[in-house]
């Protein structure tokens, strides 16, 4: 009972620090603003990438709690994180509804286009390839099945199998390894249901659920949160063995190495994505007439 005082004490005065900015009552230096034109995009331990109110992808270090923007990269939009890289999609659509695909650093810099200007729909991101879908040649943008493209050479490969997490399974070689997940839960095998990150799974079917094994799982929250398959727009998110969801102004997080659950109230509706330290919080800030405006801010918890 101690240990569990001491340590919501810990979260409370980290939660304390957010400050009124965060809650929507005034400015805050170190709170970003963003607009949700595209997906929030995290890499679920260090970097949080989002697009500020002038239209520049900028890159969150949770780590160092600085902002670093991505040059090169106006009119594109953070899709994904893996690897220390970002993925971005760039451009008016084209045709066959394809955009052009950068890559840059989380660390800021010059985003580069895929070598010789690959065609797909890449979505996903590692230390030396990018997943999506290429187009069929001559149908008018059919997809022809999942391929891989190295964003450092431009060498496309359509092995098969898919990787669980594409830093470890692995986007992060020079030839693609797939690590199988070490379970599915009983009844979830074609479910979009499911979220996970490393070892920590995670279902949303009425009830949010983390699974030890096949067979056996524990209750955290009620469900309904989770549309559809696990990414960055959704309103539960695993990563670093932290799982987060909110239900309108109420966030929840849930550490499965400690066991310990949390829950606040705030004034305003967020997305909250977990993160190694924590958790990035975007509180809604206004209603856009095209985009709605948010406060981004890095909140530690224990």
């Amino acid at each position: 009972m101690n240990q569990v005082i001491r340590r919501t004490a810990v979260l409370l005065l980290s939660l304390g620090l957010l400050g009124a900015g965060a809650l929507g009552l005034a400015s805050t230096a170190n709170a970003a603003r963003a607009i949700d034109s595209a997906p929030m995009a995290s890499d679920g331990v260090r970097y949080f990438a989002y697009l500020t109110p002038k239209g520049v992808p900028a890159v969150l270090d949770t780590w160092t709690e600085k902002t670093n923007l991505i040059r090169g990269a106006k009119d594109c939009q953070p899709l994904d994180i893996g690897g220390g890289r970002v993925l971005l999609t760039c451009g008016k659509a084209d045709k066959d509804h394809m955009r052009i695909t950068r890559t840059a650093s989380a660390r800021g810099g010059m985003a580069r286009k895929l070598p010789h200007n690959k065609s797909g729909f890449w979505f996903s991101i590692g230390k030396y390839w990018v997943e999506g879908n290429v187009p069929c040649t001559g149908t008018g943008g059919c997809l022809g099945g999942r391929a891989y493209v190295n964003w450092r050479t431009g060498a496309i490969d359509s092995p098969g199998g898919i990787p669980d997490d594409f830093d470890r399974a692995n986007l992060d070689r020079v030839k693609l390894r797939y690590q199988s997940p070490p379970f599915v839960p009983a009844g979830f095998e074609n479910s979009w249901k499911v979220c996970w990150n490393g070892d920590v799974f995670v279902t949303d079917n009425g009830r949010i659920r983390v699974w030890k094994n096949r067979h056996s799982s524990m209750v955290i929250g009620k469900g309904g949160v989770l549309k559809y398959e696990c990414d960055n727009y959704q309103g539960l998110g695993v990563g670093s063995n932290r799982v987060t969801w909110n239900r309108g102004p109420v966030i929840h997080e849930y550490n499965v190495a400690s066991g310990m659950s949390y829950r606040r109230r705030l004034k305003k509706p967020t997305r909250i994505v977990p993160v190694r330290d924590g958790a990035v919080i975007a509180m809604k800030n206004r209603d856009g007439r095209v985009h709605d405006h948010y406060r981004v801010r890095f909140i530690a918890l224990p």
